[in-house]
């Protein structure tokens, strides 16, 4: 399943590897994952790994809000992504969706 991500991902991704040279498989070899998932990362699919996304963003030297936001990170911290629990809370089928909300103005 693709979904197109609202993400600057894959403008950021491309735009490094093309100030950096990088191929497709150079980018795969980097973050650990196949060349077709680089590819869809590319043409703006969710990056479904962040994992694969923090290691490529320290193997450029690069903050990982930054790689994937296109905002820096606060100098005074670092990002690290824990593994969650993944002992199941409940069986079967479900959907979670999780929104940034902004403030902004009231809508009437």
């Amino acid at each position: 399943m693709s979904t197109n991500s609202p993400l600057p991902f894959g403008k950021n991704l491309s735009k490094i590897m093309k100030e950096r040279e990088f191929r497709i498989q150079d980018v795969a070899s980097i973050a650990g994952v196949g060349k077709s998932v680089v590819h869809s990362w590319i043409t703006g699919t969710t990056p479904r790994d962040l994992h694969a996304v923090k290691k490529l963003a320290d193997a450029l030297d690069i903050q990982f809000v930054e790689l994937l936001m296109s905002s820096r990170e606060p100098q005074t911290g670092h990002t690290e992504l824990v593994p969650l629990d993944e002992s199941p809370i409940f069986e079967g089928i479900c959907r979670v969706r999780i929104e940034r909300l902004q403030s902004g103005p009231k809508r009437k």
